[in-house]
């Protein structure tokens, strides 16, 4: 569900959600009973505004596409070309692209097929027919072999972890009990990930084949960014002030990398770029900025990484969300929030998402 709006006497709640074939608006009698789907067909309705006198309701209608561009030393071009493509990560050659593509029977827009494209032929790869899921990270070669662990709904709909071999060494497999929304390939044959635990999720590391499983961030967390290049830090976001943390895997202090910087929900949750993260290749550090007095993100901030180093130099309070970048020597600001970096910070990719959609009067049936 996205949207809801009741009934002027209150006996009803109207929603736009997706069950599998795009959103469209469904009613269900407060405080009970059964929903019913109300509208249907290719379009899509967002938004709600219940009449005042009840028997109808104004909602947006139409469509909405996302693409993959890239931005690199010959400008701006697209890559994907049909679908709701998000979610894009260079390989660490720089050579190839890994994104999803939402899925027609999938039942949430956060769900999508992984798809590879080859930036020197433009050749395009559907990878693990079958599967959608919400969250991937591919590993680099080991033994030769590419992997990629993803989170994926199980038989009842829960997320699980799953690990594959993008050769078709192995068939994928599910490694994780509990309900997994994010995980990372760690170090020496480690994943570290989120999962549920009672109310609130807690970041854990296992081996990846799913056993000695284990917490390793008392705190609880509402996304797992990544982790560090040499895996020994876990970037999250956490509830208390809205703040991104790192914390150290093998214990000690935790470090604040900023505060009130930024959001990561939203429609887009699960497909939009880290507020904070690493380049391809860890050499540089971003970080997403804030306008000012607003939740709209604006640009992103590169700083470069001393040799050795994974994290700048942070202060007290955590990188500013002001234009003084003087801290940091060699830093970089691209005009441009939400993306997703390679090696070089001249290259990136982003996403570009169009919606055609206009108001419309929707009688509703009577109750």
């Amino acid at each position: 569900c996205t949207t809801a709006g009741w009934s002027p006497d209150g006996q009803w709640m109207y929603f736009s959600a997706n069950v599998g074939s795009g959103f469209h608006i469904w009613r269900q009698r407060f405080a009970g009973g059964p929903p019913e789907q109300i509208t249907s067909g290719a379009a899509e309705e967002e938004g709600i505004a219940v009449a005042p006198d009840g028997r109808s309701l104004i909602s947006a209608v139409g469509s909405r596409q996302s693409a993959i561009w890239i931005h690199d030393s010959a400008g701006d071009r697209q890559l994907s070309s049909e679908g709701f493509a998000y979610a894009p990560a260079f390989s660490k050659d720089g050579q190839t692209v890994y994104y999803l593509s939402r899925s027609g029977s999938s039942p949430s827009f956060v769900l999508g097929e992984l798809w590879t494209m080859d930036l020197r032929s433009g050749r395009r790869e559907r990878l693990l027919p079958g599967f959608v899921m919400s969250s991937y990270d591919v590993a680099g070669d080991v033994s030769g072999e590419r992997r990629v662990i993803f989170s994926a709904p199980d038989q009842g709909g829960k997320p699980k972890l799953w690990l594959a071999s993008l050769e078709g060494r192995f068939s994928p497999r599910q490694i994780t009990t509990a309900d997994s929304l994010r995980g990372f390939f760690g170090r020496n044959g480690e994943v570290v990930f989120q999962a549920l635990e009672g109310q609130h999720q807690y970041i854990y590391r296992m081996k990846d084949d799913g056993t000695e499983a284990r917490q390793v961030v008392s705190d609880p967390v509402v996304l797992l960014f990544g982790l560090s290049p040499d895996g020994q830090w876990a970037l999250v976001w956490v509830q208390a002030g809205d703040a991104i943390m790192a914390y150290p895997l093998d214990g000690g202090p935790t470090r604040l990398v900023c505060n009130h910087c930024g959001t990561a929900g939203g429609p887009e949750r699960g497909g939009a770029a880290p507020i904070a993260g690493w380049s391809t290749g860890g050499k540089w550090f971003y970080i997403q900025r804030e306008m000012k007095d607003t939740m709209r993100l604006k640009d992103t901030v590169v700083i470069p990484l001393p040799p050795g180093q994974v994290f700048p130099a942070l202060p007290t309070g955590g990188i500013p969300g002001g234009d003084d970048l003087s801290a940091w020597r060699g830093s970089r600001t691209i005009p441009r929030a939400n993306i997703f970096l390679s090696s070089d910070p001249n290259a990136y990719l982003y996403v570009r998402t169009s919606t055609q959609r206009n108001l419309y009067r929707i009688q509703l049936p009577p109750e």
